[in-house]
């Protein structure tokens, strides 16, 4: 299982989250807590907005504890908005076209989980996605599939709209082709002034996300804590820390919409499949 971080509020300087929180979110690549594969040593990447709608990438297949470039970026770089992820394959090539997360004009994705099955489902998944996205894909990845299959089915008009019917459709897929479990995720969705996170499985065993309780004094490795603004909010895979009160498991089946407003959720795709 890949660990995937998302962070808005005010500008922060990345290490902040990514290096120097007690359980730091690049130590986890090497020793994941919550994970049934604790080495998430297959890539990493990072996307942030600046000044640009479009915004920043950086991919390597570097394992992010051994990544000198991913530190010096997050060193220097500041952002409202930002995506880390570290990668444990499913079976697909390491190479930085499939490195999370995934870029489309001003969007940013990037996933926890997979399609079962996807060998067999991925040529009736590529052939559903519309024909002006589809020369964009270039990785093998069933995250890759999701995004542009989620763009196809309106991710950008509506975001929720757009995940369920990417997953009502993998399902139907599986289906057909006699796969149980069809789909197991934690996804996020950047959009520059708020970003989107779903959990959600078919089974119901989906990988696990939290979200920040008012994150303002987050526990560093050196003992002491870490200043974090009052605004800020971050949705990820497992805990920056050991303060339980810093954080709140998100259910099963739930979509969480963080923005200048705040955080909230809503249900999600709920029953066995997504209706």
């Amino acid at each position: 299982m890949c660990r995937w971080l998302a962070y808005f509020g005010d500008p922060i300087r990345l290490d902040k989250l990514l290096y120097c929180a007690e359980d730091a979110f690049i130590g986890q690549s090497l020793h994941s807590r919550r994970s049934t594969t604790p080495v998430n040593g297959d890539g990493s990447g990072l996307g942030w907005y600046g000044d640009s709608p479009r915004p920043g990438v950086f991919h390597t297949i570097r394992p992010a504890w051994n990544s000198g470039n991913l530190r010096n970026l997050s060193d220097q770089l500041n952002s409202h908005l930002f995506f880390a992820h570290v990668r444990a394959t499913s079976g697909t090539a390491i190479q930085e076209s499939n490195c999370h997360p995934f870029r489309y004009e001003h969007v940013l994705f990037q996933h926890n989980g997979f399609i079962n099955g996807y060998d067999k489902l991925k040529q009736s998944l590529d052939m559903a996605v519309d024909a002006e996205l589809y020369p964009l894909m270039q990785g093998s990845t069933d995250t890759e599939r999701m995004f542009y299959l989620a763009l196809t089915f309106g991710l950008l008009d509506n975001v929720q709209n757009g995940l369920t019917r990417m997953v009502r459709f993998v399902e139907k897929t599986a289906t057909a082709y006699g796969i149980k479990n069809a789909i197991s995720m934690t996804v996020a969705v950047g959009l520059g002034d708020c970003f989107y996170a779903a959990r959600y499985s078919t089974s119901g065993n989906s990988p696990t996300l939290f979200h920040s309780n008012h994150l303002q004094r987050l526990k560093e490795n050196s003992g002491q804590t870490e200043s974090i603004p009052q605004s800020g909010s971050v949705v990820l895979s497992e805990p920056l820390d050991d303060v339980h009160e810093h954080w709140t498991e998100i259910p099963e089946s739930t979509l969480v919409r963080v923005c200048r407003d705040g955080l909230s959720m809503s249900p999600f795709c709920q029953g066995a499949t997504c209706d």
